[in-house]
């Protein structure tokens, strides 16, 4: 029987956004391109080896000495029917060699010829990842006899057909009992508060959050029907996920008796990260939709908030005895999706069911739910299934459950494992409650500071993502809580070299805590009390708390409390440090450490400006002084470059008209209103006209010598652009005549119209104009469910598409139109050569100038 060697490669391709309408070119833009190398629009290859790869999650191993010849080439085509991953032997050794290298990977079904399987057997009977084994023989009477002693025996065949039959029944049971209940749990118990299971969650919000580019689809289409290549049935729903998925569909696809349920789970079991990213546009789409009916069932139950729901689970044996002899709470941490039901009975059935293997038992999860409390999203998805099921609640990937130490039992009556279980909240919650049942126990107060270092951590990991301002707050006063904890006791206990450099450190940890909960006052005490141990027992480390402790002070007294002098008096204590600061060994010259004192001449000279002491202090003057310092030359553009990395900029003095009391304060009532805004969800609309006079050139010519003409078509010298951008959109066309109501009307819902399901609950900046808030443009925004800011007058900066209609113009002065016709080209290649990073750039400068004025 011969062995297809088959490798799979996708090859991508760019797509080109047209124009419905000829004379309105278009450039749309869904969302910017991710850093993966796994997801991009560029020219890649993504490569799935079938000889060392398999998608799926079970495989057929058939070992037979015969396997490789020509004439069972016919059977190999109706395996694949059945199983697509066959791997093939003709030797016992390297097929026992495979399936133990494999344990924890495929679900095995084992076909076996008599003479290979009485040698066989034996040595790979006990492997977990064998499910059941099939003997294909002419002697069934001879074979029968040793083969009655191993469970996973489950037939003797001497005719081809009948073990295809029986092969197929089986492999679809275990189809639907990996749907409904895993073979293998991937449940896994962890008593550490190790970073494993934190790692996977990161990952899976990062699959959630990152943008996809827009061949996503047909990249992970592409991968998978070369890798089914000669499967119809795979190739068949291939064609049809190509042509009809949608992100409103990711539950029904997911539901269906298809690859994306098999391939994404078992690839989330394995974490295997080449294929979650592959799927990595699915899983956002799952996790989504699975948020919003969370939302949804929560409110259905806010009468009767706790509820219960069931699964039916297949375990082995050595895993239950794992779980349930150890000591103390268990945490069931699931990396997969895990789908359960509303009713017991639906699972006890499922279990009934289920034919057991050797080592394998019936578990009956019982999951307690507190529809109220926070926790990876969860919803009844039966009216969004493929297949009709009653109440079927389907859970995100990362769900915990918690089970108590009386929690596993097991119930003579119904023959089976009972796991009593709640469902967990967020992994920071289950890890702080791990490290705090932990440091209730310990004693030894060298253990009780890590404990108290890693609370510290997860309580400011808890902060960073909670958006809640006073949750944010709550953790972060934990967490400055444990810092304290954490000081005392390493003071109690530590008697190493370091301490008096990590006591250091953790004052700098603690004044960063205050300033992160704007408690300035006690945070320079606490880098104060950095500062003076530094002093009294000075050490020249990596941790450089001296300079970590000093930079801060100066920032706070600059930016928070506008006390120049005493920004002055402690820049110059770091100035001096760094002055007396050795050179590390590890370096064979200066250029470090002079690029320091650089720095920090640059920030003393800021504060003179600021203190009108050293107003000439122009670039030029104070790479001067550098070089009378130091001897070391630094050019001019060098310092500018430093002054900017300080957030520093040169602009040009504002004109600004003069704005009546009435618009001020509207102005101001506006920014206040929208500073504290999710500046991510805001769009930026306007119009704007690009003449020949925009795009004159420079010459560079001797002195005396004539300036060369820069010749424009007289005819046409002038285009009309409109434009919407986003954090993660953007849209342009150009478009002839007038703009009133009807024309803008029409660009709405040419260019936005498709994307309203992404934009919905955006908010929209736009001026004022009369054809901007007609009747028809304000119901199309409501039915589309994009709110219309009200935007006051003369707010040219609060707009970010203004910046960008500066960027176009640079850039169409580039490439030198001279006729209408190049004019309109030009205009076209920057709309599509604009980087989404600087749109976002210049958006997030529209919200420093709505801030700004909101804090005058």
């Amino acid at each position: 029987m011969g062995c297809n060697q088959t490798k799979v490669s996708t090859a991508t391709t760019t797509n080109n956004s047209t124009s419905p309408i000829a004379t309105i070119p278009v450039v749309t833009t869904r969302v910017v391109n991710a850093s993966s190398s796994q997801i991009t629009t560029h020219d890649t290859t993504t490569v799935i080896d079938r000889e060392q790869i398999n998608l799926e999650s079970h495989q057929l191993v058939w070992c037979d000495v015969g396997i490789n010849d020509n004439e069972n080439i016919v059977t190999i085509e109706n395996l694949r029917k059945i199983v697509d991953y066959t791997k093939l032997f003709d030797s016992v050794q390297k097929c026992q060699q495979y399936l133990e290298n494999q344990q924890d990977n495929s679900t095995t079904f084992l076909v076996t010829s008599g003479h290979l399987g009485e040698s066989l057997v034996p040595k790979v009977h006990h492997l977990q990842n064998v499910l059941v084994i099939y003997l294909y023989c002419h002697n069934k009477e001879y074979y029968q006899q040793w083969a009655s002693k191993y469970e996973k025996v489950k037939h003797i065949h001497t005719v081809l057909d009948h073990l295809l039959d029986d092969l197929k029944n089986d492999v679809q049971n275990y189809l639907k009992s990996e749907k409904n209940g895993n073979i293998i749990s991937s449940l896994k118990q962890e008593n550490s508060i190790d970073g494993a299971f934190e790692w996977w969650l990161n990952l899976t919000k990062l699959l959630v959050n990152i943008p996809y580019p827009e061949n996503c689809r047909l990249k992970l289409v592409t991968t998978l029907k070369d890798y089914y290549k000669g499967k119809e049935s795979e190739l068949k729903i291939l064609e049809e996920f190509e042509k009809d998925y949608k992100s409103e569909k990711a539950i029904w696809w997911y539901t269906r008796e298809a690859f994306v349920y098999r391939l994404v789970n078992r690839a989330a079991r394995q974490k295997d990260l080449h294929i979650m990213f592959l799927f990595g546009f699915i899983v956002q789409d799952l996790y989504h939709q699975l948020k919003q009916e969370h939302e949804k069932f929560k409110i259905s139950h806010a009468d009767d908030p706790i509820i219960k729901s069931y699964r039916g689970q297949i375990m082995s044996h050595r895993e239950i005895t794992a779980l349930s002899d150890r000591p103390g709470p268990l945490w069931l941490r699931n990396t997969s999706f895990l789908s359960t039901s509303l009713h017991r009975e639906v699972s006890c059935n499922f279990l009934q069911m289920s034919t057991l293997a050797e080592g394998l038992e019936r578990v009956l999860l019982e999951i307690v739910i507190d529809t109220q409390e926070e926790s990876q999203p969860f919803a009844d998805i039966s009216h969004l299934s493929e297949v009709s099921s009653e109440a079927e609640i389907l859970f995100m990937m990362g769900t915990s459950i918690f089970i108590d130490e009386e929690g596993i039992s097991y119930d003579e009556k119904e023959k089976l494992w009972k796991f009593n279980g709640k469902l967990g909240t967020d992994w920071y919650d289950l890890a702080i409650a791990q490290a705090q049942s932990l440091l209730e126990k310990c004693s030894d107060e060298s253990q009780q500071t890590i404990i108290h270092v890693r609370l510290s951590w997860l309580y400011i990991q808890k902060a960073n993502m909670n958006t809640d301002d006073t949750k944010k707050a709550e953790n972060l006063l934990l967490a400055l809580r444990h810092k304290k904890l954490e000081i005392q006791t390493l003071t109690n206990s530590s008697t190493s070299s370091d301490q008096y450099t990590r006591t250091a450190s953790l004052y700098n940890q603690i004044a960063n805590l205050n300033e992160m909960l704007f408690n300035y006052e006690e945070a320079l005490t606490n880098y104060s009390k950095s500062l003076e141990i530094q002093c009294e027992y000075p050490v020249y480390n990596y941790a450089d708390n001296y300079s970590i402790a000093t930079t801060a002070i100066v920032r706070i007294y600059i930016d928070k409390k506008h006390d120049y002098t005493s920004a002055l008096k402690y820049q110059l204590l770091k100035h001096e440090y760094i002055l007396k600061k050795p050179i590390d060994e590890d370096y064979e010259d200066d250029d470090i450490k002079n690029g320091e004192i650089a720095d920090s001449h640059v920030v003393l000279a800021n504060i003179y400006r600021e203190m009108h002491q050293k107003p000439t202090a122009t670039a030029t003057a104070l790479a001067n002084e550098i070089f009378e310092n130091t001897g070391k030359r630094v050019s001019a553009r060098t310092i500018q470059r430093y002054r900017r990395e300080l957030v520093y900029r040169h602009y040009h003095q504002k004109i600004k008209k003069s704005l009546t009391s009435i618009q001020e304060e509207t102005k101001t009532a506006f920014a206040q209103l929208h500073a504290n805004d999710n500046i991510k969800k805001w769009l930026f609309c306007d119009e704007k006209i690009f003449t020949m006079s925009d795009v004159g050139t420079i010459a560079w010519c001797k002195p005396g010598e004539p300036r060369p003409t820069h010749v424009v078509d007289n005819i046409k010298a002038h285009a009309q652009l409109w434009g919407v951008i986003g954090w993660n959109f953007k849209a342009f066309s150009r478009y002839d005549g007038y703009m009133n109501s009807a024309t803008y009307h029409y660009l709405l819902s040419t260019h936005v119209g498709p994307h309203t399901s992404e934009l919905r609950r955006h908010k929209f900046y736009q001026d004022n104009i009369s054809y901007h808030k007609s009747g028809p443009i304000l119901t199309w925004f409501k039915n589309d469910g994009i709110q219309v800011l009200d935007a006051p007058a003369y707010s040219p900066e609060f707009n970010g598409i203004e910046y960008v209609w500066s960027w176009i113009k640079s850039n169409i002065a580039a490439q030198q139109p001279k006729t209408a016709a190049q004019l309109n080209a030009a205009i076209d290649n920057a709309c599509n050569d604009i980087p989404q990073k600087v749109i976002q750039s210049y958006i997030s400068h529209a919200l420093t100038e709505i801030q700004e004025r909101a804090n005058e």
